[in-house]
């Protein structure tokens, strides 16, 4: 009687975003995991969410193209810099909501600001305070022997788990060294003692076997060596691949529930990019004559404070040009944009008072306008629902982007009698 494929989620995944060490592009995780039926994927660079848009975007595409998608759980692989902090694993982490996923951004943006351009300085304190409604696993040192892990992994599990009670899991991965057996056994031990679960990860750095050759060179440009001279900087293995869920629970087969564990977790993770939108913040300008003089006294007090010896001469031409640009009002440009005279149509000068709908990136408003340079906003909208239906309905009928130009140019050649309206839409 053969065994039932469990479903399986890998979270350890590192794409091309991990600078020099992943080998695949994220899109390229996004499709293989969709072709080998993978309940879902996370994806988890070094220190950066740069990539976790792709995947999600490449996800979207192959859901329109009717091919049964995983789910999606974009995140960040943590390395922590500095002090004692230097030799501890890294650790996954994980959003369960968009407040984690806010966090996680704050967190990322401490360690940036710290470290010049390309690195990020992250401790293992700042990890416990910005934890909040995150989802983490520790990595352990694929290196280590059991003794060294039975020694140095309890301290942190314990710490991490006076932070996120619940929210802890210890990774298990296979290093293909003929220690596998006994190193796993070493951590499911620990993972009970500290009642953190045992979860299943492969490692992933690339997409397919095949792309091994790709990650060695990378490796060798990273270490500032050759193929013929790296050594054991290469990988001994092909493994680092996206495997089946099949495959999956056939290495996994005698810690099964380490397997089902990725399944918990990855229910317990809600978050989706979609619930991302733009957000324009109310304005603070108490003190100030208007928002742009606001903007310009923050932005020069931010400039000195993050250069306290002097703000450079290319970050101040640099503030000049960009604070002079945000000035323009493009919202009341589009108002304005009424007022134009456009060749072949019968010029009409608007009356004021007028209601103006604007749709724009990241806008759909309606503006009551009651005189020149004097507005308010009566109603938005979430998004740019208005312009996106446009641009949506251009695509499905093969117009072009953005839609609204093309859906009007075409309008302009159609003839009315051949179009079938509704009965309710009639003489309207």
């Amino acid at each position: 009687m053969s065994t039932p494929v469990a479903s399986y989620t890998e979270f350890a995944v590192s794409s091309n975003f991990s600078f020099l060490r992943g080998a695949s592009h994220p899109e390229e995780l996004a499709a293989t995991a969709a072709q080998l039926g993978m309940a879902g994927f996370g994806l988890a660079d070094r220190n950066s969410v740069a990539g976790v848009v792709r995947a999600h975007a490449a996800l979207r595409d192959i859901k329109e193209a009717d091919v049964r998608a995983p789910r999606y759980h974009p995140g960040a692989r943590l390395i922590f810099a500095g002090g004692a902090d230097r030799d501890l694993p890294d650790v996954l982490a994980y959003p369960a909501n968009r407040r984690g996923w806010g966090r996680l951004c704050r967190l990322l943006t401490l360690g940036n600001r710290r470290a010049k351009k390309g690195e990020c300085h992250i401790g293992l304190s700042d990890l416990l305070d910005w934890s909040g409604d995150l989802e983490l696993i520790v990595m352990p040192n694929a290196s280590l022997q059991p003794p060294e892990l039975a020694a140095t992994l309890p301290p942190l599990l314990q710490r991490l788990c006076e932070a996120r009670p619940g929210a802890v899991h210890l990774a298990g991965s296979l290093s293909y060294d003929g220690e596998d057996r006994l190193r796993l056994a070493c951590l499911d031990t620990l993972a009970r003692e500290s009642a953190t679960p045992l979860i299943a990860v492969n490692e992933v750095l690339y997409h397919v076997s095949a792309r091994r050759l790709l990650q060695d060179v990378l490796t060798c440009i990273r270490t500032h060596t050759t193929l013929e001279t790296a050594g054991r900087r290469l990988g001994a293995h092909a493994e680092h691949h996206l495997k089946s869920p099949a495959e999956m629970q056939r290495l996994f087969h005698r810690y099964p529930d380490a397997v089902r564990c990725t399944q918990r977790l990855s229910a317990k993770l809600t978050f989706s990019l979609d619930e991302l939108r733009y957000e324009y913040p109310e304005e603070t300008i108490t003190g100030f004559d208007g928002p742009q003089e606001a903007l310009v006294h923050f932005a020069y007090q931010g400039a000195r404070d993050r250069y306290p010896d002097g703000v450079p001469e290319k970050i101040r031409l640099s503030l000049a040009h960009e604070i002079a640009l945000i000035g323009v009002n493009h919202l009341e440009a589009h108002l304005y944009a009424n007022w134009l005279e456009v060749a072949g149509r019968p010029y009409e000068v608007p009356e004021l008072p007028a209601l103006g709908l604007i749709v724009s990136g990241g806008h759909t408003d309606i503006v009551l306008m009651s005189d020149h340079g004097v507005y308010r906003r009566l109603g938005r909208t979430r998004d740019d629902a208005a312009g996106e239906a446009f641009d949506k309905v251009g695509r499905l009928l093969g117009l072009g982007f953005p839609g609204g130009p093309a859906i009007e140019r075409t309008a302009r050649g159609a003839e009315p009698p051949r179009l079938r309206l509704p009965r309710h839409c009639r003489n309207r």
